[in-house]
């Protein structure tokens, strides 16, 4: 499983990772996790101090995840954004500045390139399953 490369396409895993993401929450199941609500204070704290310089498009998609949450549940995949954002703040809140920019950078792609249910389900576990595999 740790060597599954994540590609632009989200819908191309549309049925596929669900499978791989479960197997991965029993190996995690153990871990403590911060809410959902916990995790976007944290993420806008981030924004906050981001040295990015345009951030409309993060702010968007933390607009889109509190506020669109029908969309928040991948019926594809069987993935719920409230469950696997918390999931993916547990290791991300664990990297140097550079990473959480990265990271930052990748939820802005959700409201600019994704914001279907697989486009956020996706791009979020580009963060968790190099880490749990």
């Amino acid at each position: 499983m740790s060597n599954i490369k994540l590609q632009l396409e989200t819908h191309k895993y549309d049925g596929v990772i669900g499978e791989i993401y479960h197997q991965l929450v029993q190996k995690d199941r153990d871990n403590e996790f911060m809410s959902f609500d916990e995790s976007i204070h944290l993420i806008k704290t981030w924004i906050d101090q981001s040295p990015i310089k345009d951030k409309t498009h993060i702010m968007n998609t933390i607009h889109l995840l509190t506020h669109d949450r029908s969309k928040n549940y991948d019926h594809a995949n069987r993935i719920n954004v409230e469950e696997l954002l918390p999931r993916v703040m547990n290791i991300v809140k664990n990297f140097d500045t550079s990473g959480i920019d990265l990271f930052l950078q990748n939820l802005g792609e959700i409201s600019e390139l994704g914001p279907c249910p697989q486009g956020r389900t996706t791009r979020l576990l580009g963060f968790y399953i190099p880490y749990i595999a």
